[in-house]
């Protein structure tokens, strides 16, 4: 299907496939996976499958001249792993990507949360999302460890593709977790811009510890702002990292 699976998946896999084409050179299947001898691995979500425990993995599929269209439907589960969805592909043949990703649902690792990503023009991702938690400590965490080498502008010195992220205030996330032994955020609603290289703009509210949370990045006649208030300064403190030895206060 012309995905390329490392780092997530080493190892063989058993298979099952049924594939039929047309003489229109569209054609349409299902493929079905046993992936309990592979070993798994999403790093950035705090989540790895060790190869002889049990998984498994399904998909419908649709090509057109023999590149992969869509999957109407895929599916995974395996023990920390509960996800099902749809992809869209996009791109002439030698340079296909993923143009849609919709999950109905995502467990994974501390991760329970739906939602949907689109390819930007600038080969970053639009993500609207929501649920019940979000666990994004193993990926700061990777990005905090790859930031010591990137610190020049280029394209190379990129940790993460450009993203715009919204979390509808009609449906805000239960939970996020920023950082290790933190207090979560919860209700999280937003918006945020991050150009590959640094948080464009940026406006977050919910509750962390004993009350409310505000955040904001904004940018104004060539200067940054950074305003952030809560009302439990100690809770607040604790969740950028600077240390979880304060309790109450205002900041």
């Amino acid at each position: 299907l012309g995905f390329d699976y490392a780092p997530y998946l080493e190892g063989a896999v058993k298979a099952v496939i049924d594939y039929q084409t047309r003489a229109n050179g569209t054609g349409e299947g299902t493929l079905e996976l046993d992936l309990t001898p592979a070993a798994l691995n999403f790093a950035d979500a705090g989540w790895r499958k060790p190869a002889g425990q049990a998984g498994t993995a399904a998909m419908s599929f649709e090509t057109k001249a023999g590149l992969l269209e869509r999957l109407p439907s895929f599916s995974a589960e395996a023990i920390g792993l509960d996800a099902a969805g749809s992809l869209a592909m996009r791109g002439a043949a030698g340079a296909r990507e993923i143009d849609t990703l919709e999950f109905a649902t995502l467990k994974i690792g501390e991760t329970d949360a739906h939602g949907r990503l689109a390819r930007l023009e600038n080969g970053g991702w639009s993500i609207d999302v929501a649920g019940e938690r979000v666990d994004l400590v193993p990926l700061l965490r990777g990005a905090q460890a790859a930031a010591p080498q990137s610190q020049s502008n280029s394209a190379e010195a990129r940790v993460l593709p450009p993203l715009r992220i919204t979390i509808s205030p009609d449906a805000p996330l239960g939970e996020v977790l920023l950082a290790k032994g933190a207090q979560p955020i919860k209700r999280l609603a937003g918006t945020a811009t991050y150009d590959g290289l640094r948080w464009d703009n940026a406006l977050f509210d919910g509750r962390v510890g004993a009350g409310g949370i505000f955040f904001e990045i904004a940018e104004s006649e060539g200067r940054r702002r950074l305003i952030l208030e809560a009302a439990d300064a100690g809770a607040a403190i604790g969740l950028i990292g600077l240390t979880d030895g304060y309790a109450d206060g205002v900041l």
